[in-house]
């Protein structure tokens, strides 16, 4: 193991766990929300670690660069970046945006009463300030023509987890999947549209126009049950300070999804149940909506 992967094995809040509805605190105050931006956007997929044993594919939205400098002209502050297709609030925390999403195959990574699902999607969300302003800049687009890809969050996010416990830096929604006949309606668009060949991907760096709305992935965290609990992220470096969102209710992926992911990231990327350590794990509730 690397020796900046450390933490992956001294580290005291690592992830995944297994979580349990009877014994996870019942929690109705501070519950985090979910606003979502929803419309037609551009999105890619692309390579985590393209040099590693698992290739892990990762789902982005694109964002061109912004235009390049002519001459001496100085530049024109009129570049904006588009909204975050979610935004996710948590009261006395901070408010994070989506940054992208990637698949677990050959299993799900946390469990369940015991049960464990045949995938996991995580939704990775940075912490923000501002008008969408990030609180420490990533470098993601250079001020030129040419795109730089940004690297992965994981290797960005450096929280301290001192005295008084600092709000987490990083966010992950994490939903389990059950294989069944079909896959759901988003995950089939998203596959049609994304052949997961080495060679269709890398056919498309600039990502295809998609309906990718977060109100038919994300459910509405007021009206849906989660787990809540601090943890790291399940790919190294094993950050830790990760807030953790383990969605109750699960999704559907088809049998043949399943093995083509399964195929396309070189086999099963599961990492193994970590212990608890004393952790808190508090369960928020579905609340009934007045309107069902």
């Amino acid at each position: 193991m690397q020796e900046e992967w450390a933490i992956c094995d001294t580290g005291k809040e690592q992830s995944p766990v297994a979580l349990s509805y009877r014994e996870a605190t019942s929690q109705s105050a501070s519950r985090p929300t979910l606003k979502t931006s929803p419309g037609k956007v551009t999105v890619r997929m692309r390579e985590v670690n393209p040099s590693a044993v698992n290739r892990s594919l990762l789902i982005e939205p694109y964002i061109p660069p912004p235009p390049p400098l002519v001459g001496d002209a100085p530049p024109v502050d009129v570049y904006r970046p588009p909204e975050p297709l979610a935004i996710v609030t948590i009261p006395d925390a901070g408010t994070y945006a989506f940054r992208s999403c990637h698949f677990h195959v050959g299993g799900s990574e946390h469990v369940v009463e015991g049960k464990r699902g045949d995938m996991e999607i995580h939704f990775a969300f940075e912490k923000i300030s501002g008008q969408w302003a990030r609180e420490k800049p990533l470098a993601a687009v250079e001020q030129t023509s040419t795109e730089t890809v940004p690297p992965p969050l994981e290797t960005i996010v450096t929280p301290t987890r001192a005295d008084g416990f600092p709000a987490p830096q990083a966010l992950v929604v994490a939903i389990i999947c059950d294989q069944a006949e079909n896959s759901d309606l988003w995950l089939q668009e998203l596959f049609e549209n994304f052949p997961l060949s080495k060679s269709e991907i890398e056919s498309r760096p600039a990502g295809i126009a998609m309906d990718f709305d977060f109100r038919d992935i994300l459910p509405d965290l007021e009206h849906t049950s989660f787990f809540s609990y601090d943890g790291s992220f399940t790919r190294p470096p094993g950050t830790e300070g990760i807030r953790w969102l383990v969605m109750g209710e699960r999704t559907k992926v088809a049998k043949q999804d399943l093995q083509d992911l399964l195929a396309a990231q070189n086999g099963s990327n599961v990492r193994p149940l970590q212990p608890l350590n004393q952790r808190k794990v508090f369960r928020f509730p579905a609340i009934p909506n007045p309107g069902d």
